[in-house]
């Protein structure tokens, strides 16, 4: 299901997201909400622009997907890698929410004029491939045992 609020306290907000809406093909919001989520092509992509008005900044977060613990070690490694190479470019950075073992790509987007609903589309349908290209990654992975555990097997 597509939610797309257009009823925001930033009124550049509100016609970015009407933009978006039809650049995409979304269909219009039942509710007002603090936060706008889409799934495109089976993945969840949250914008927000609360409490991140007051920096004149959209977040956008694209949820990359379970990360299962026999992988965890390698594509925590895998994320830290990638947002050190890819850091100072602007193209997003890998986060982590391990109560969940879920990883995320967060974009911040300048909320100004020239940010359009047709590029902020092409931003969230670039970042959903990034998505889905990391969790292909994820399943390539090996499985490696936590130390933790391995340690308290009695292995040394």
């Amino acid at each position: 299901m597509i939610d797309i609020d257009c009823r925001s306290a930033v009124p550049a907000l509100d016609q970015l997201l009407k933009e978006l809406r039809e650049a995409m093909g979304l269909p219009r919001p039942p509710a007002a909400s603090p936060h706008t989520n889409i799934v495109v092509d089976g993945v969840e992509v949250v914008l927000a622009a609360e409490p991140y008005a007051d920096t004149g900044e959209l977040q956008v977060c694209v949820d990359l997907g379970e990360i299962p613990e026999p992988k965890a070690r390698h594509a925590y490694r895998a994320m830290l890698e990638s947002n050190l190479l890819v850091g100072g470019l602007n193209v997003g950075v890998m986060t982590l929410h391990p109560d969940a073992q879920r990883g995320s790509l967060v974009l911040r987007l300048p909320l100004t004029p020239e940010l359009r609903g047709d590029a902020l589309a092409d931003a969230v349908r670039h970042s959903v491939e990034l998505s889905k290209s990391w969790r292909s990654f994820i399943e390539r992975l090996p499985a490696t045992r936590s130390p933790r555990l391995h340690h308290a097997a009695g292995h040394h």
